[in-house]
This record gives C-alpha cells, sequence and structure tokens, in this order.
C-alpha cells in the first residue's frame, strides 16, 4: 500500500491552511484493503474479480487495460461466476481523517467500450462512511441508455457516470483507459470508511479501479496569531449567516478572507462589536483579520 501523508499541491497565501493529499492506496501489496464478499477466479470462462495486473491477469480476462498507476489494480468480470454473488466490493478502513476538512475522494475508473453493460443490472458505486455515521454513496456509474444496441435487456451499453442519480449513466463515459473522477465527502470527524462496489452479472461486462486518493484542507498551525492585547473573537462559531467580532479598536479594519487568501469584504469598525453578514458567500473556511490578529471560522447553514 502506498500512504501518502505530506504531499501539498496548494498553500494558501495566509500561510494558514493547505490542501493535501493525504492517503493514497494504489494496490501494489495485499495489504490495507479487505474483500469483505472474497476475491476469486471461476471455473467458467470470463468470470473473477480481485487485485491483478496487465500481464498476468486471470486467464478469463478478455480487455486489455491502460494508464492505470504502478502494476495492480482491482478489476472484475461476470462477478456471479467467481462469487457467491454478483456483487465485489473492496473496503477501506479506518483513514484518519482528524483536523481535515473539505474532504475529497479521487479514484481513477476503467471498463470497456463495447462490453454489454445492462441497464438495471450492472454499476460500479462508491460509498463512504464517517466515524460511525451512516454509508452515504458519493458517486456512481451506470450503463449509458444511449449507447444501448438492443432495445430490451439485455442492453449491452457502456459505464458512464452516474450524475444525478437516476439509474442511467448520464456524464463521462469510462473506457478500457484509467480516467480520475473526484467527488465531495461531506463532513468532518476522525476515521473514514470506504466502501467500492461492482455488480457485474454476465460475461463480457468488464470493470476497474485504482489509485484511490483522499484529500483535504489541513491547519499549518499559524492561522490564529495574536499580536496585541486586543486579540478579537469571533463569534458563533461555525457561523450561519452572520459573524460577530469583538473586543476590536474602534477605527480597525476588519478583512473577510477566503481560505485560498483572497480578500472578499473589507469594512471600518465603529465601535468595539461589528456583525458581518455572509448571506453572500457560500460554506466553507475562512478568515477575519483585524486589530493585528486573524482567526479562522467555518460558514455552514
Amino acid at each position: 500500500m502506498k500512504n501518502l501523508y505530506t504531499i501539498l499541491f496548494l498553500c494558501f497565501s495566509l500561510g494558514a491552511m493547505c490542501q493535501t493529499t493525504f492517503y493514497t492506496e494504489s494496490f501494489e501489496s495485499t495489504t490495507g484493503y479487505s474483500f469483505p464478499n472474497g476475491s476469486a477466479v471461476g471455473s467458467s470462462n470470463q468470470d473473477f474479480f480481485g487485485r491483478t495486473d496487465s500481464a498476468g491477469a486471470p486467464p478469463q480476462e478478455i480487455f486489455t487495460y491502460s494508464g492505470f498507476d504502478g502494476t495492480f489494480f482491482i478489476a472484475g468480470e461476470d462477478i456471479n461466476g467467481a462469487l457467491t454473488g454478483s456483487l465485489g466490493q473492496v473496503y477501506i478502513d479506518n483513514i484518519d481523517i482528524s483536523g481535515k476538512l473539505n474532504l475529497q475522494f479521487t479514484a481513477a475508473f476503467a471498463s470497456g467500450t463495447d462490453i454489454d453493460i445492462d441497464g438495471v443490472a450492472d454499476s460500479i458505486s462508491v460509498a463512504v462512511k464517517i466515524d460511525n455515521g451512516a454509508w452515504t454513496v458519493i458517486g456512481r456509474f451506470r450503463a449509458d441508455s444511449s449507447t444501448f444496441t438492443s432495445s430490451s435487456g439485455p442492453f449491452n451499453g457502456q459505464f458512464a457516470e452516474d450524475t444525478n442519480g437516476d439509474g442511467y449513466g448520464d456524464g463521462v463515459r469510462l473506457t478500457g483507459n484509467f480516467t480520475d473522477f473526484t467527488w465531495p465527502i461531506i463532513g468532518s470527524g476522525d476515521s473514514l470508511d470506504i466502501r467500492i462496489s461492482m455488480d457485474l452479472q454476465s460475461g463480457d461486462e468488464e470493470a476497474a479501479f485504482d489509485n484511490v486518493r483522499i484529500s483535504g484542507l489541513t491547519s499549518t498551525g499559524i492561522s490564529e496569531v495574536a499580536f496585541d492585547k486586543n486579540a478579537i473573537n469571533l463569534f458563533p462559531n461555525p457561523a450561519a449567516g452572520i459573524i460577530n467580532i469583538e473586543t476590536l479598536v474602534q477605527g480597525s479594519i476588519i478583512q473577510l478572507i477566503s481560505f485560498e487568501g483572497k480578500l472578499l469584504k473589507e469594512i471600518t469598525s465603529t465601535k468595539s462589536q461589528v456583525q458581518l453578514n455572509l448571506s453572500d458567500f457560500e460554506n466553507g473556511v475562512y478568515f477575519i483579520k483585524a486589530g493585528g490578529t486573524t482567526r479562522k471560522f467555518i460558514l455552514s447553514r
């Protein structure tokens, strides 16, 4: 397993928050993940689910993949011919997300362009769970009805991202070349579990995934520094629409700054406490800078 905890690809100009890819799994080893329903190669032709590579794949695999990370990836075809059911799953458990905000899931997915994906039966999905919460599906691929070669089942189409949850692929189509897809993970906590599922019920229906990455915002520890005794206080935090700023010196310049470091709003205080209306801004992490102090807060409606 390739765990990567310190790759920083975006640091904000305030020096306060950095976007970090802090976890990576590309299935180069056999540890760090599990197959709750098992992995196997079936006795019939074109039946398998598990960790494989392009050169030494199960003999049933008939599609050649490209663009995967390293040597190994997860792939399957006609899974119910290899396992007791048609659902193949990979679990990745207990990823440490403490202190992380604005979480994102990224992974590379692939599937052939002429492999008979059916509208009802076949799917690929990604679900996540934070701490002891419920499983939430954040991404899914289903058959693209515009690619069906038959008007009645089996429809024999192609996988595409299901962007609206209607059970049919309507977004970017999968090909034999691994392509990255990114979806947000709503919420924060201490531990993240991931469940990637493939439901493939017939021969010539293949899919694969690789290079799972989790990224988020990480505090560098210098976001809130007071330079004088007149340090400001913010409340409530998180804020739902109004943020109160108190312990101000009259005439202080108050700056609202995005987590990217962009100045969004600037006012001058006329008293020791000021209310700032945030109704024009999206949920996220922001900073208030005033009187020699920078304070971080979260806007969450």
